[in-house]
């Protein structure tokens, strides 16, 4: 069945979008694919402000149906503002069928201004990455990769605009204290681990069955700021039972026996290389290209798809 849905109005029974603007679609749909087997569109503008109104509206009634209730000093609208969801704009999705083995999906978000709140999560603080390099990571067996970014600054940011929103001082205190102390065991604090674990992130993996349906689980990731870490979780090893080892190659600790006794062998390995800013992730260590050869992004479906991509994006997988 060809599946053509150009335009989606999401709960616009209930009145709490606004209608959908033909100039957002036409913005947003030069990047999807619209002769494919499905097109989809939804607009946003102005709904998060609607939805803020009438949760205060809500919330006003429910304190005067219940005058014990103590009263939070909530503005909705503000709320849901330094959320991020005043910069959205509209989000459309496409799929079209390139072979009978491949399909091209997009995700596509149009903001009208830089994306903020909860949205600047997948926003790298140092610019845009390189062009789709888990592909090139992974070995060709992978089942998916991807290559995106993380700013966890961003999270951390809208917990502490809400918090004082909602509490004031007190509430920007709270959160500065808790992010300022340090993991369990370690001299590493939270603002800290919250800066090495942004960046570019590279994730690949493959999943696998056996004739008795055993899975075949293999997974590798790269974060490109996280590498110190790994050093100062050391300390980690007299309380918990991770093994560190150290040669020229770098600095590896092994969390295996954390999976003692799982229904399906399963190994876990963080890997610092010698010299480097990057933290690898690992269940499997001869699942790479340097051991196994040959990359994803050398298979046929990878190179026919990847004329397909932009060359800048979020993420791709």
């Amino acid at each position: 069945m060809n599946l053509r849905l150009l335009f989606l109005s999401l709960f616009s029974g209930f009145g709490l979008f606004s209608p959908i603007a033909a100039n957002s679609f036409e913005e947003l749909s030069e990047h999807l694919e619209l002769d494919g087997v499905f097109a989809g569109f939804i607009d946003f503008e102005g709904d998060g402000t609607l939805i803020g109104q009438q949760l205060n509206e809500i919330y006003t009634a429910v304190l005067q149906a219940s005058p014990d209730l103590p009263p939070i000093p909530i503005d909705f609208v503000q709320t849901i503002d330094k959320l991020g969801f005043g910069s959205l704009k509209s989000v459309g999705a496409s799929s079209k069928r390139l072979n009978p083995e491949l399909y091209s999906n997009r995700f596509v978000a149009v903001y009208n201004t830089a994306p903020q709140g909860l949205f600047a999560l997948g926003v790298d603080p140092a610019g845009e990455h390189g062009f789709f390099t888990a592909a090139t990571r992974v070995p060709s067996d992978a089942n998916a990769a991807v290559t995106g970014s993380i700013n966890l600054n961003a999270l951390r940011q809208v917990v502490l605009e809400i918090m004082t929103q909602v509490m004031g001082p007190t509430g920007e205190a709270m959160v500065v204290q808790q992010t300022s102390e340090t993991v369990f065991g370690t001299e590493l604090t939270f603002d800290a681990l919250i800066d090495y674990l942004s960046g570019k992130v590279d994730i690949g993996w493959k999943q696998d069955f056996g004739p008795d349906f055993e899975p075949d689980i293999a997974l590798w990731a790269s974060f490109a700021n996280a590498g110190p870490i790994l050093a100062k979780l050391q300390p980690l090893s007299q309380i918990f039972p991770i093994e560190f080892h150290e040669d020229g190659r770098g600095l590896t600790a092994d969390l295996s026996a954390f999976f003692d006794g799982a229904p399906f062998p399963f190994n876990l390995y963080f890997f610092n290389p010698a010299g480097s800013t990057s933290l690898e992730v690992f269940s499997d260590p001869q699942w790479t290209v340097r051991r196994v050869g040959g990359s994803l992004a050398d298979t046929p479906n990878f190179q026919n798809l990847v004329k397909r991509l932009p060359q800048r994006a979020l993420a791709f997988s």
